[in-house]
């Protein structure tokens, strides 16, 4: 129980398990190249499209390509359903999808797990926060909360469209020991509340997981309940 209600706590913050001490030193690595993540369909502020109504039923798996180092790859998708956030997507067979609710917000959370090695700090959340939480809100509290584990936070940086759905973003730098965790932060709606997804990870991880990430976005689909 203890461990949810800490895991809720970091998800509000769009940091899930930023299991990273304050007081290191903090540099900024320039990528030599922006990942491409969510660059499907956009058809409003959130990644993926809206299909409305959900009246049919969804194959519970199916088969698709993702290109991993310049090589198409088969993998086998999971349908993966959350109805009290409205949406559904698929997810590779390789991550574990999960969901966490409070009083506080609605998450969804991705995270990888290969060769059944599961990384809660290698993942993709979605977080839904409450109904008169403004954009504004969340992005500061967002900032706060990076810059207090010693995170360097750039709000404006040279690449600024790694959500291209997204009203802001934010891109964020944690050394922790050996490790450079990198993270981009984007900030959006659905209806009244405003979304905010995270894709947080060490930075040697990335040519793996955003081809995988972006699948994820890529297939994602907004619904309304009836």
């Amino acid at each position: 129980m203890r461990k949810r209600q800490v895991l809720v706590s970091i998800l509000i913050l769009g940091l899930l398990t930023l299991m990273l001490t304050a007081g290191c030193t903090t540099t900024t690595p320039a990528p030599s190249e922006e990942p491409q993540v969510g660059s499907g369909p956009q058809e409003g502020p959130f990644p993926g499209a809206d299909v409305g109504s959900l009246d049919v039923k969804l194959p519970e798996t199916k088969k698709d390509t993702i290109q991993l180092e310049g090589t198409d790859e088969e993998f086998d998708l999971i349908l993966f359903q959350v109805d009290n956030m409205g949406f559904f997507t698929y997810v590779p067979a390789d991550m574990i999808a999960d969901t966490v609710s409070s009083a506080e917000g609605d998450a969804a959370v991705f995270m990888t797990n290969f060769l059944g090695n599961k990384r809660e700090d290698v993942y993709l959340s979605y977080l839904l926060l409450p109904e008169g939480v403004t954009q504004e809100e969340a992005v500061a509290k967002t900032k706060e909360a990076l810059t207090k584990v010693g995170a360097d936070v750039k709000e404006h940086y040279e690449y600024s469209s790694v959500y291209p759905w997204a009203k802001d973003q934010l891109r964020f730098v944690k050394e922790d020991g050996d490790t450079t965790y990198i993270g981009y932060v984007g900030f959006g709606s659905r209806g009244d509340r405003v979304l905010q997804v995270t894709t947080h990870m060490p930075q040697e991880f990335s040519e793996g997981v955003f081809p995988r990430v972006n699948k994820i976005m890529v297939e994602t689909r907004w619904f309304t309940a009836q």
